[in-house]
């Protein structure tokens, strides 16, 4: 049993020799206007990581195979009964850390956030509602008093419920944004908007809404192409740097992967006796090696040649 045990701690080793990145996490809840609080308990899903479970104290590590730190990071889900995700597009456009700085999931109670939404949503149907029949009625009496013909008015009339049902249309999606505005963070410009979305100026809200992004995306612009243009020199140089460290350490690292295999499996062949047991362990192992090799080919290729010819060699026995 020991050596048996021992057998599959080598080749977990094996397999996770090439880990290239790790990524803490710290998982909260959302209070409203009241701090974060640390979340346990919270099932984090994202692609080419084992999934992870947050500890009494929020806090989880997602070891990654094959990216590296400033990928992409595929989020898929973050789950716990009773909640949902709240930090929605921070996560949607989360990047490994390259210092590993803890990323931070929020998660909000699920009744709460509905019942939010649900109120902003009728605030908003009820303040379009109220200046559509306005409107409505302005063209009526403008057409009863003679200052509009009947080819006008229908005209009017009819682009006036186009732009209702627009407005209706989209309410849901800009709902869903002004509900995620962290009101324990608000600047002060966020929560005017706040304000504006709570008393019905919904127009006024989106309008404020976009300028703030547009704002907000220039902004980042022009720090982005600051601090590119502040580095570039460094960086070609770094990356010369790190290109010819990274080979090295890959070369090493592929030839510790392979003997690692070798390893398991000599000592699985000695552990199972059992041919029948041994061809399939083998075959397991070669199949997975096929998945590893599918992502990343230059890395997996020299222990799926070992796999595939340790295969041959007792496929038929």
């Amino acid at each position: 049993m020991k050596r048996t045990c021992f057998t599959f701690i080598i080749l977990a080793i094996a397999l996770t020799a090439l880990a290239q990145a790790t990524q803490p996490c710290i998982v909260k809840q959302y209070n409203q206007r009241q701090q974060k609080t640390p979340l346990g308990g919270v099932q984090v899903v994202v692609r080419g990581a084992q999934t992870a479970t947050s500890a009494a104290n929020g806090t989880l590590t997602l070891n990654f195979a094959t990216l590296k730190p400033g990928d992409r990071v595929p989020f898929r889900s973050a789950t716990k009964a009773g909640y949902e995700i709240f930090n929605k597009a921070a996560v949607e456009s989360w990047n490994i850390s390259r210092d590993k700085t803890p990323f931070v999931i929020v998660l909000v109670r699920s009744d709460y956030f509905t019942q939010l939404k649900q109120n902003l949503k009728q605030t908003s149907v009820t303040s379009y509602k109220t200046k559509y029949e306005k409107a409505k009625a302005d063209l009526a009496k403008q057409q009863k008093e003679g200052k509009l013909k009947e080819a006008e008015y229908r005209q009017k009339l009819n682009e006036l419920e186009d732009h209702y049902d627009t407005q209706l249309k989209n309410i849901d999606t800009y709902i869903d944004q002004f509900a995620r505005f962290d009101l324990s963070e608000l600047s002060e410009k966020e929560d005017s908007i706040i304000e504006l979305v709570h008393n019905g100026f919904i127009d006024e809200a989106v309008k404020a809404y976009d300028e703030l992004n547009a704002i907000g995306g220039y902004e980042s612009s022009v720090e982005t192409v600051r601090t590119i243009s502040r580095q570039i020199d460094q960086a070609v140089a770094e990356r010369d740097r790190q290109q010819e460290m990274a080979d090295s350490i890959l070369h090493l690292m592929q030839r510790q992967h392979v003997t690692l295999t070798e390893m398991t499996l000599q000592l699985s062949r000695e552990e199972m006796g059992d041919v029948k047991k041994y061809k399939q362990f083998v075959k397991s192992a070669l199949d997975t090696y096929e998945q590893l090799y599918a992502d990343d080919p230059e890395r997996y290729h020299q222990g799926l040649d070992l796999l595939k010819k340790e295969w041959e060699r007792v496929k038929d026995q």
